[in-house]
């Protein structure tokens, strides 16, 4: 468990699948750099945790987003980004400060990324990647893509991102898309895993969350939602408890679980610098996560 600092949720694009972490309406950004920086050190004391993601909205329209990185990898973060990677080309220096930045690209077709985004980035967002890597050779780029029917689930969409990858030195992860209706059927990740091993992939690692393949000099990691495993579990709040990270909003609140309004309100305790009260909060925060989600009750 890490915190996970929402930092905006401004973002260029327009995805059909967005869930906002959670947060439809707009916050406020009223957390700043020193405010950042004494959230991470009571995280490490709260949760034991040397990590931490940034994320969004994108991260990247954010004016002061460099100083927020460049602080957290000071106190020695290991430190992720998610990113749409369309602002990249005008802060690819955040390179220095991270561990890994994970990057969604859904398909290399041009008008089904459009058709998903909302905007026609495509050309700009494969570029400022080929800049990044170019750049930064070492480090970790994730490519984040959400399965999805008629859109990346045939083999020769996923082909168009293994090759991507495979010039780039990428990592492509695939999620399946998060679902809260239980009306409606999703892609499942096992009809990839099939064209994956149709396709000469080597399973080389797997856990309760992913599968991890080797295909042609490429790792594809098939992931699951947290969501999606809960519901499989007989302990369903225990394993929420065990596998989620505390979220942070623009404004200060703590939303506990992606489905359920609750939120915990730590913006004075983070103005005032109040460690106590604020990792307090932390715990508060973690006895709620998997309570009353209204998952549990759909099979």
């Amino acid at each position: 468990m890490e915190l996970r600092f929402i930092v905006t949720q401004k973002c260029p694009l327009n995805c059909v699948y967005c869930h906002a972490e959670g947060m439809r309406e707009l916050k406020q950004e009223s957390l700043d750099v020193d405010d950042y920086a004494f959230m991470y050190r009571c995280g490490q004391k709260a949760l034991g945790s040397n990590s931490s993601t940034i994320s969004g909205g994108e991260p990247l329209v954010r004016p002061d987003i460099l100083p927020i990185a460049r602080k957290l990898k000071e106190l020695g973060s290991g430190l992720v980004l998610v990113s749409n990677a369309v602002l990249l080309d005008k802060k690819l220096e955040i390179g220095d400060y991270l561990q890994e930045i994970h990057i969604s690209v859904d398909t290399l077709s041009r008008d089904k990324y459009s058709f998903v985004c909302g905007q026609d980035y495509l050309p700009k967002v494969k570029n400022n990647i080929c800049q990044l890597r170019k750049k930064y050779p070492d480090l970790t780029i994730k490519l984040i893509v959400v399965l999805m029917r008629n859109i990346n689930g045939d083999w020769p969409e996923m082909k168009k991102l293994i090759n991507f990858a495979q010039e780039q030195n990428l990592i492509i992860k695939v999620l399946e898309e998060l679902n809260d209706d239980p009306n409606r059927k999703v892609m499942p990740l096992l009809s990839l895993e099939k064209k994956v091993l149709a396709n000469q992939g080597k399973l080389i690692k797997t856990d309760d969350r992913k599968k991890v393949f080797d295909i042609e000099g490429v790792q594809i990691e098939l992931a699951y939602t947290n969501c999606s495993l809960m519901k499989k579990t007989d302990s369903k709040i225990n394993y929420c408890q065990q596998n989620n990270d505390i979220f942070i909003s623009p404004n200060g609140l703590i939303k506990p679980c992606f489905m359920r309004e609750k939120t915990i309100n730590v913006l004075p305790e983070v103005k005032k610098k109040d460690e106590a009260g604020f990792i307090n909060k932390i715990n508060q925060a973690k006895q709620l996560i998997g309570n009353d989600c209204p998952l549990q009750t759909v099979l």
